[in-house]
């Protein structure tokens, strides 16, 4: 067996362009830890996580912040570079808070490697899985990992 045989398939991804509120919609609404990043040819080129929802060393959650001040009344007496802060605070795209070096495995790829893979990288969840081009085939995650491991212990 090999990571094609438990991944995922049907993957929800986003694009780069992506407002990072509309990327929060979807990790929420779908309980996923992340998503994967993919150009219009569907090669992995980033991945978005809850963590990268946190504005980093501050704490401040960005989607909230977003929607705070995209109903902030902007007024005739604000500054431009008020108005502009707002403006561009609530354009803010998946691209500009993504890993850009996201942790990929392939698709053909043993299961002891993605197992291997999660322990040497505790934090990492979910794994885009990618062909050999790099073109997002499908995904892991570590409860993919568990429910391997509980069909295996059924078996013995």
């Amino acid at each position: 067996m090999t990571v094609k045989d438990v991944m995922t398939k049907n993957v929800i991804s986003v694009y780069p362009e992506t407002t990072v509120l509309q990327a929060h919609e979807t990790i929420s609404s779908h309980r996923f830890s992340g998503l994967p990043v993919v150009d219009n040819g569907d090669h992995v080129i980033g991945i978005i996580t809850q963590q990268d929802l946190l504005s980093r060393g501050s704490g401040i959650h960005l989607p909230t912040l977003q929607k705070f001040f995209a109903e902030l009344p902007v007024y005739k007496k604000d500054s431009k570079e008020f108005k502009k802060e707002i403006y561009e605070l609530s354009r803010l795209t998946v691209k500009q808070i993504m890993n850009p070096d996201p942790l990929t495995i392939s698709q053909n790829a043993s299961l002891q490697e993605m197992v291997d893979m999660f322990r040497e990288h505790s934090k990492i969840n979910p794994i885009p899985v990618v062909d050999k081009d790099n073109k997002l085939v499908g995904i892991i995650s570590r409860s993919d990992a568990l429910k391997l491991f509980y069909v295996i212990k059924l078996t013995q």
